[in-house]
């Protein structure tokens, strides 16, 4: 996926329909997934933030949800799916949000990642 210089992904460029040809013509595929608000019974915590739970950019990285994740799951799980709805930066107060087979961390009212998982 082509990104901008802060991190943040950009649309293809024409020049990639050129060198891909027909194959690609008419096809669109949206990125676009819906955010998930957590239920009204969900369990709410702040979620601070570590200095090593930042990458290069600022941004945190993969690995801080995975542990958030591990911190609500209490045994194995047979799926997980995690979709990052926007960035959680250094700084942002986040809030950890769960419920039965899903986390949320929310910076103010704003979803950033959403994960369901199966057990």
């Amino acid at each position: 996926m082509p990104i901008d210089p802060m991190g943040h992904p950009v649309r293809v460029r024409s020049t990639f329909f050129d060198v891909y040809g027909e194959a690609t013509r008419g096809r669109k595929v949206s990125g676009r997934v819906s955010v998930t608000s957590p239920p009204p019974d969900a369990e709410w915590a702040p979620w601070p933030l570590r200095r090593s739970d930042l990458d290069v950019v600022g941004h945190v990285n993969n690995a801080a949800v995975w542990q958030a994740v591990s911190e609500v799951v209490s045994g194995p799980v047979a799926s997980v799916e995690v979709i990052h709805h926007g960035p959680v930066e250094g700084g942002n107060d986040v809030r950890l949000a769960r419920a039965p087979g899903a986390v949320w961390l929310l910076v103010g009212d704003q979803v950033r990642v959403a994960a369901r998982y199966n057990d």
